[in-house]
């Protein structure tokens, strides 16, 4: 069996050298299987290639039971570089993709080897997704604001929701699948295509699954950072829902995958005319719900439980009002499909 690893970086010179270390103590390289590792580092201004190389080197070691290689365009975009690894680089015979984020961290050793197992072990899944905390939870003295930062995120896992920062993928199933270029993220529409079976089905949860323990960490926003973050949520829940709602309108019998393709190569600019579209003369688009969505669980909370979360869950909802009103003034200039 042939595991492709394939990390999508852009601008990552300072993570990725110790993401790249990290992932060679993965338990999975001793296995039995052929590997190759790429990085295709797009529209990068900074060094992040040439860390890439030489973390590979060192961490890999010369060419042998581990391929490795790092792949450099100017081109932008995570569902760009995520149709060009999967059609155009990656080994033909790959059996299983591995996706990976630059800036993860493991939180353990066998993390990848689980995801592997559990894709085999479950013939219904075609994708077994990462379960990721923040890293504010390896912290062993933690602050205030760090606690309010895991209290406010502690009940946002959806196990059956891929996540892009790490999943493993069947390689049969990738490649019947092309992602719209551009869009902001990938693993939305990624998810509802295996769930859908390329939108000619009914949706099956089953086929993407999660382990019951974390197996990595992400960083912690910075304000800017979790405004910028959560901008990106708005546009793509509200894009990701047009196309989806254009695609079962089509009423396919055969897998959207080669469509997405046409539309992409013919019709370059088929997102920003979808979003005029849709757009019309409204003023709102963005859906109520991400106003609200922090106070959303307290409804399933004990009572004393939800009254003292109440105050965070409200502050949450106030931050969310800027980049929410953001994505919409984005939207409604139709500038949201070259967003990052």
């Amino acid at each position: 069996m042939l595991v492709t690893v394939a990390i999508l970086a852009r601008n990552e010179g300072g993570s990725i050298g110790p993401m790249i270390a990290d992932l060679a103590r993965q338990t999975l390289f001793a296995a039995p299987h052929r590997f190759e590792v790429l990085v295709y580092a797009n529209d990068c201004s900074d060094d992040t290639a040439e860390r890439a190389r030489a973390a590979l080197r060192a961490s890999f070691g010369a060419e042998g039971a581990v391929r490795h290689r790092v792949i450099v365009t100017p081109e932008s975009g995570k569902n760009r570089a995520w149709n060009t690894v999967v059609h155009d680089v990656a080994s033909a015979d790959t059996d299983v993709f591995v996706f990976c984020d630059a800036d993860i961290t493991f939180a353990r050793v066998d993390a990848i080897a689980e995801l592997l197992h559990l894709l085999g072990a479950n013939p219904q899944a075609r994708a077994v997704t990462g379960y990721m905390i923040k890293d504010l939870h390896a912290k062993p003295r933690k602050t205030v604001l760090d606690r309010l930062s895991l209290g406010l995120s502690s009940d946002a896992r959806l196990p059956n929701a891929l996540n892009g920062s790490l999943y493993a993928l069947s390689a049969a199933e990738a490649r019947k699948i092309w992602l719209p270029v551009p869009l902001p993220g990938e693993d939305g529409f990624l998810s509802a295509m295996i769930k859908t079976n390329g939108f000619t089905e009914p949706n099956r949860e089953e086929r993407v699954i999660s382990p019951v323990q974390p197996t990595h960490y992400y960083e912690a926003h910075t304000l800017a950072g979790y405004f910028r973050h959560e901008k990106r949520v708005a546009l793509g829940t509200v894009m990701l829902g047009w196309i989806i709602e254009e695609l079962w309108s089509l009423k396919l019998t055969s897998h959207a995958g080669a469509l997405i393709r046409e539309w992409n190569q013919e019709t370059p600019d088929w997102i920003a005319r979808l979003i005029r579209r849709r757009m019309g003369q409204r003023r709102w688009v963005v859906p109520s719900r991400l106003l609200f969505q922090r106070l959303d669980p307290l409804r399933r909370m004990p009572p004393g439980r939800a009254v003292v979360r109440f105050p965070l869950a409200v502050a949450a909802s106030v931050l969310n009002l800027v980049p929410v009103v953001t994505a919409n003034r984005e939207l409604k200039n139709a500038q949201a499909a070259a967003f990052w």
